[in-house]
């Protein structure tokens, strides 16, 4: 008995699709690691960030403060 097999351009175009999906699929896993770095990253920064404003309130007291210009004012109620 013959086996049956599609035709070489019905291959190629299967071949082909499954290539693009396996491209697709390792670019969004290398995309997913990227940004789990830079959630890391964030993580660290918002760390830094409390530190920092932790340090300032406890020498100006709670005060707003101008990150533009360094300027503090009283906090208004």
């Amino acid at each position: 008995m013959k086996s049956k097999k599609i035709t070489k351009k019905e291959l190629e175009e299967v071949s082909e699709i499954t290539r693009r999906v396996s491209n697709i699929t390792q670019e969004i896993g290398s995309i997913e690691i990227t940004k789990l770095e830079y959630v890391e990253l964030l993580k660290n920064a918002k760390s830094e960030e409390v530190i920092i404003k932790n340090a300032l309130e406890e020498k100006y007291g709670s005060v707003n403060i101008n990150i533009n210009t360094g300027e503090i004012s009283e906090i208004e109620n």
